[in-house]
């Protein structure tokens, strides 16, 4: 793992993921790529028509925007443990999502770290974000937080697939994250009335899945609920898990 990406909007859950890839890129002699998107301020009018129109504002306010970015970034670099000579910090102006894709396609980024917002953790991380969108459209595994979370006690995760057709790039890189943060993975499927399938059936398929990819710290778990995210989180909950992973085909 030679580079990681830190989206950050100088929040607070933005300084916890800042915290936790600092961490990471340490264990891993990884280098980092903080960035910060001032995204561009447009306006709404009404035009003698009566229609409505955008109404871009001035270059001025860009410039303060991405002055105040910087005097930011600059505070935020001064304050974490990690060595200025292995970080590239960015503030540029554009759209959070299509700048956050586009940076780990042009610095080869093998993973992102970013903070999500509110309390509805998971959920927020997959519906209508910034993070659903960049989650879906990486190339590269990320990794959400909600909360301040230390390397150290990331031990587990609980991985939900149905595991008939996984993609072997998908898996190698789940692999990879795997022994970057040093855990185990308990792969898990997620029976449901709509969607059920028998054990002999998914055992198989977990089989050749762990004999393939060669998942040594891992088990093989089926769990019954009546949808797949619930399932999928009180199971996360019975087994204690510190991270829930999915691979998703967006």
């Amino acid at each position: 793992m030679k580079r990681i990406l830190v989206p950050i909007d100088f929040s607070e859950c933005a300084k916890y993921a800042l915290d936790f890839a600092c961490e990471l890129a340490h264990k891993n002699n990884s280098k980092l790529l903080i960035l910060h998107t001032v995204e561009h301020p447009i306006g709404g009018g009404i035009d003698p028509t009566g229609a409505s129109v955008f109404q871009s504002f001035d270059d001025g306010l860009i410039d303060h925007l991405i002055q105040k970015g910087r005097k930011k970034m600059d505070e935020v670099i001064s304050n974490i443990s990690f060595p200025a000579e292995e970080i590239t910090h960015l503030v540029e102006i554009g759209h959070p999502a299509d700048f956050i894709v586009d940076k780990i396609r042009e610095y080869s980024i093998d993973m992102v770290v970013m903070g999500t917002h509110g309390a509805s953790g998971i959920r927020e991380a997959l519906v209508g974000s910034n993070a659903e969108k960049i989650v879906r459209r990486a190339t590269c595994p990320v990794i959400t937080m909600k909360s301040s979370v230390k390397l150290s006690e990331i031990k587990k995760m609980a991985f939900a697939s149905d595991f008939a057709k996984l993609d072997n790039k998908a898996m190698a890189l789940l692999k990879q994250t795997q022994d970057a943060l040093d855990m185990k993975i308990d792969f898990v499927r997620i029976n449901t009335p709509n969607d059920f399938q028998r054990d002999a059936l998914t055992k198989r398929h977990m089989d050749n899945l762990v004999t393939k990819e060669m998942f040594l710290k891992s088990s093989l778990h089926i769990y019954n609920d009546l949808s797949e995210e619930e399932g999928l989180l009180n199971f996360a909950e019975e087994r204690q898990s510190d991270m829930i992973g999915m691979i998703t085909h967006g």
